[in-house]
């Protein structure tokens, strides 16, 4: 059976069909007898379905080959048609050119807003450390002051009565009574010029690395203090039980000794971190 004869069996078969079903429809208005026109609708619509069918099977491979090929052509043109820019109308390029252009602004001006913004951070963030570091020089002094007064007052109270009671007894000029009780006036002072030191509390606007130095410093300065009290405490009790010797006495100096030589190890640190401090 050729093509031909196929597809022309297929078009007989549709009218017979479409001739049927009229037929039918007629017949169901009018409640006549339908089976024979169904039949006949039945019997042409497999006719169509068995003729197009054979119409494709009798296709040689050339000509399936020949239709795939114009479907992969006709594909590939939609895509070259689809990825080839349009061709844009004087209006349309103005437009596009001047939206372009917008965008660009907008780009630059956020970027320099940005910079701005940066830059005005970054200023704010120098004046906050600048008033930091002068915040910290003037706490500094102020902390300073209070060591000073402290230190003042440990060398009037043992210049005024340690030297001169003991200058004045080596010299006979000052009787037992009153040594002791220098000395013991001396211990007590000493005690509360230790507390000066104590009480010299760190400021709040001091960084955490100055302020474990100052700390450090206060806490020498306190051991330099109650390290001569403990010697002028030696060698008072020894006066006390007129066991003054030699031995006693230097051993009364070796503590003098050691506070001195933490007073000079505190003064150091002292004035390292003032240094520090007052060039930022």
């Amino acid at each position: 059976m050729s093509r031909f004869c196929l597809t022309e069996n297929c078009l007989v078969s549709l009218v017979a069909g479409a001739y049927f079903l009229i037929r039918l429809i007629i017949a169901a208005i009018r409640s006549q007898p339908k089976s024979g026109y169904l039949k006949g609708l039945i019997a042409s619509v497999i006719i169509v379905i068995v003729s197009s069918i054979g119409v494709y099977q009798t296709r040689t491979p050339e000509q399936i080959a020949a239709h795939q090929a114009k479907i992969d052509a006709e594909k590939k043109a939609a895509e070259e048609k689809a990825a080839t820019p349009k061709e844009l109308t004087p209006e349309e390029k103005a437009a596009k050119e001047a939206e372009q252009k917008a965008a660009e602004e907008k780009r630059l001006a956020e970027q320099k807003a940005a910079e701005e913004t940066k830059a005005q951070e970054e200023a704010e963030r120098e004046v906050r450390q600048r008033e930091q570091i002068e915040a910290e020089k003037y706490a500094f002094q102020d902390w300073k002051a209070k060591l000073y007064s402290g230190s003042e007052a440990v060398d009037e109270h043992w210049e005024s009565l340690w030297q001169y009671t003991l200058t004045s007894a080596s010299n006979g000029q000052m009787d037992a009574q009153t040594v002791f009780q220098n000395l013991r006036e001396l211990e007590h002072n000493l005690i509360e010029d230790e507390m000066i030191f104590h009480n010299a509390t760190i400021p709040e606007e001091m960084s955490e690395t100055h302020a474990k130095t100052m700390n450090t410093i206060k806490q020498g300065l306190a051991d330099w203090a109650r390290l001569r009290r403990k010697g002028c405490e030696h060698f008072r009790l020894a006066f006390a039980s007129g066991d003054i010797t030699p031995q006693v006495m230097q051993e009364s100096l070796d503590i003098i000794n050691q506070s001195d030589a933490v007073l000079l190890s505190s003064t150091a640190k002292l004035i390292v971190l003032e240094e520090e401090i007052n060039n930022r």
